[in-house]
């Protein structure tokens, strides 16, 4: 099942998902940390692992539900893992530009400390008005 059917089928059906906070939508789930996902995530394989118990009486017991909520689940905490990888990656990309802009502004001061005094005067008289 596609991403978009999974979440059409858990938004069509209200689609809960127990949890130590009690049941939670789909919206909920985005709000979580990923200890709490877990936790989550943990509960609905339980829930599968019961639930799909060999008996000779019942071939089909794998709730549809079921294989979406934890579907669900594991989109949301990836989705939310990768977000962050990118933002901690964008931020340190930040902070190395800053390096480098801090010390490109160090070797044009030390450029500046190193010009000679007349060399100095010229560089203030071009730039008055």
């Amino acid at each position: 099942m596609t991403t978009e059917k999974l979440f059409e089928m858990a938004t069509r059906s209200k689609l809960r998902f127990p949890s130590t906070k009690g049941e939670l939508s789909v919206e909920d789930l985005w709000d979580l940390f990923d200890k709490d996902l877990d936790v989550v995530y943990k509960n609905l394989k339980d829930q599968e692992v019961k639930s799909s118990e060999e008996s000779l009486l019942d071939d089909a017991n794998v709730d549809p539900k079921l294989t979406a909520a934890i579907g669900i689940v594991k989109y949301i905490f990836t989705t939310k893992r990768n977000e962050r990888l990118a933002e901690n990656e964008r931020i340190n990309k930040k902070l190395t530009q800053r390096k480098y802009i801090d010390a490109l502004s160090k070797k044009q001061d030390e450029a500046i400390e190193k010009m000679s005094e007349a060399e100095l005067r010229a560089m203030i008289d071009s730039l008055e008005d």
